[in-house]
């Protein structure tokens, strides 16, 4: 069933498929560090860890890492639309000052913190972008 994302990202992307080359390409490294840590249980914290990982393990350019938390922000819409996820920590990680820089405005939805510690039906990172 992981092609399940593969099969969606290439449905989406279909008019660019260099861009779905690119989202796949930098979800090998998502893959890599979150591997079988369940969806749900990807937060903010880790995000920023990976962030980190990226920054110091592999030595890549600011550029790739911002591809890299497209790729997995992209990941996690389809995952909180699916009942995988109940945020994207994308969003979260993201700081506030850049997002405003962008001219993003946050929804009802996002300004409320889910405050429910259950786990959806996690499955695991590596499990559906692997």
């Amino acid at each position: 069933m992981r092609s399940e994302i593969r099969v969606w990202a290439k449905s989406k992307y279909r008019a660019h498929p260099n861009t779905y080359k690119r989202i796949m390409t930098s979800l090998s490294s998502a893959v890599v560090f979150f591997g079988k840590l369940p969806v749900s249980a990807i937060d903010a914290a880790s995000v920023d860890d990976y962030k980190s990982w990226r920054a110091e393990e592999h030595e890549v350019r600011d550029v790739t890492i911002r591809h890299d938390l497209h790729a997995m922000s992209t990941f996690f819409q389809y995952a909180v639309r699916h009942h995988w996820a109940f945020s994207n920590p994308i969003e979260e990680s993201i700081s506030l000052r850049t997002l405003m820089l962008r001219g993003f405005t946050f929804s009802p939805s996002q300004k409320r913190k889910t405050t429910s510690g259950g786990q959806l039906g996690c499955p695991i990172f590596m499990m559906w972008v692997g």
